[in-house]
């Protein structure tokens, strides 16, 4: 049996009650995955996402180790989050940094990139993968060193 992303069903929160209440299990999660729409007042014609920019790490290597763990490839100083969607490769990429794996980094801005490397205005981004980068984007963010953060506040 094959599901479509979760963003694509319009009652997800109805089917999500429907499946708890006859006690759907599911190895991988599709229905309960987490999922991000693109808002109604995005501006279609901007070339990135900065909503989990800015998320210091100590030590380059903590958030490599971070994307790793999640799944996520890293390369060329990128967290790589690839989508086929219509049948259209989408990748997202967030900036995590390239030099030294001690030194200070933090995450970049989320940008999308169609399968020749070619940059996407986010109008051109479709739900899934709207969905699946934002994902990736806030669960690296999540990880930051937040200890510093308490202490300027």
């Amino acid at each position: 049996m094959r599901l479509p992303h979760p963003v694509l069903l319009g009652e997800l929160e109805e089917l999500r009650e429907f499946a708890v209440e006859i006690g759907i299990e599911q190895r991988a999660q599709q229905l309960f995955r987490e999922v991000w729409h693109r808002p109604a007042a995005l501006d279609a014609d901007a070339g990135s996402v900065e909503d989990y920019a800015g998320g210091v790490f100590k030590e380059l290597r903590f958030l490599h180790g971070r994307a790793s763990q999640l799944g996520y490839r890293v390369r060329g100083g990128h967290a790589v989050c690839s989508v086929l969607e219509d049948g259209r490769g989408v990748e997202a990429r967030v900036w995590v940094g390239d030099y030294d794996g001690y030194s200070e980094t933090e995450t970049g801005p989320l940008v999308f990139t169609d399968a020749a490397g070619r940059a996407l205005k986010l109008g051109q981004v479709g739900p899934v993968a709207w969905s699946e980068s934002m994902r990736m984007a806030a669960a690296l963010y999540a990880g930051r060193d937040i200890e510093d953060e308490e202490r300027a506040a």
